[in-house]
């Protein structure tokens, strides 16, 4: 598109918590500098979707003055104008992206993101002024000036991208991401393997209450009996199983790594973990239930190939815990530790493929 096709010279891409610290500043010193400046500070007017608006500003300006900060990387809106501008670059085949840092330090930002330890941009601590200079020479309004900085923006790219997979594809926030898998298709696929978990967790919880004939206690019924059993001077055998959709583990090392936790503070001292459990205990075995729903957080990111990989984190993945005791009936037998852990993995990978137009999952692991 030709420089006469644009209304205006640059678009301020910003986080709305940096509006009144830096962007209405340097939009006033813009101006006055006779750059033409789109911010939403000025364009926007009651009744208008903010949406449609923005990404109307987008297209008409030439380039995007990008204010990076601690909470830009964190926002969708943000990252959505950065995504346009890439777009426009990659049609174009020319820099349009400029990039200040604002209340961030080129090694902070480095160390938060280290994509872009090798990222050149205008340094607000230089003041407002000479921040506008440096972008009125990069946008050519002001050519008597010595040649413009190079703004190193590649690895902005790389880290926006990833950022605007992770909210965009999991949120289905704006709708030309549609060559991602959307919300709707990451959370049923994360809420159909917590509920299959869930049901089978609470059909094994009535068996055994109903097989062992257990009862409600409390904590203390079920940290007496481990500790009678700890006591008893015999041999001893520790049995870890975990349990989880499709798969189960055996082995105190294959359960330690699956869970990433030591087996040796997974105990009825500290609830194994849970927030008020339910308890039920007979006189050789317990169950610890936990009641707290399971919740989660996603990253999303390309896969080599077609794929999308969706990370999930889970909190309170663990369901319940259920432990069995045989006590030795003399000097020289052993003493057993049952201990059957039906658990979500503190991390798993959802991979996602397109199946003509529609996206389905693959495979968990």
């Amino acid at each position: 598109m030709a420089k006469a096709k644009y209304r205006y010279d640059v678009f301020i891409s910003h986080a709305v918590e940096d509006k009144m610290a830096i962007a209405n500043e340097l939009y006033d010193a813009l101006v006055a500098k006779g750059v033409k400046v789109w911010y939403s500070g000025k364009e926007l007017s009651i009744g208008e979707r903010l949406i449609d608006t923005i990404f109307q500003g987008l297209d008409k300006c030439r380039f995007g003055v990008v204010i990076l900060s601690p909470t830009y990387l964190t926002k969708i809106w943000a990252l959505g104008e950065f995504f346009t501008f890439l777009r426009r670059e990659q049609q174009e085949n020319k820099n349009l992206i400029l990039p200040v840092l604002y209340d961030i330090t080129p090694e902070e930002l480095a160390a938060r993101y280290p994509l872009m330890a090798d990222i050149v941009a205008v340094r607000a601590t230089k003041g407002i002024d000479y921040v506008a200079t440096e972008i009125c020479r990069a946008v050519g309004i002001c050519p008597e000036t010595p040649p413009p900085p190079v703004f190193n923006w590649k690895r902005i790219l790389l880290i926006a991208c990833a950022c605007l997979l992770l909210t965009l594809a999991v949120y289905g926030i704006i709708p030309f991401f549609s060559q991602y898998p959307k919300a709707a298709i990451v959370t049923e696929a994360i809420e159909h393997r917590i509920h299959d978990l869930q049901r089978a967790t609470d059909q094994n919880l009535q068996g055994l209450i109903r097989r062992q004939q257990m009862n409600p206690e409390g904590l203390s019924r079920a940290v007496v009996l481990y500790d009678s059993f700890l006591n008893t001077n015999s041999y001893y055998r520790n049995e870890y199983t975990v349990v989880w959709p499709g798969k189960e583990v055996s082995g105190r090392h294959n359960v330690e790594m699956t869970l990433k936790r030591p087996m040796k503070e997974f105990t009825p001292a500290n609830q194994y973990g849970m927030v008020n459990p339910q308890v039920y205990a007979s006189a050789s075995s317990w169950v610890f239930y936990n009641p707290q729903s399971v919740t989660y957080t996603t990253i999303v990111a390309p896969e080599q190939g077609e794929g999308y990989a969706v990370t999930v984190t889970y909190s309170e993945g663990v369901r319940m815990v259920y432990t069995t005791l045989d006590f030795p009936k003399s000097a020289s037998d052993t003493k057993r530790h049952q201990v059957t852990i039906t658990a979500l993995p503190p991390t798993e990978t959802y991979t996602f493929v397109q199946a003509g137009d529609a996206w389905v999952l693959q495979g968990v692991k």
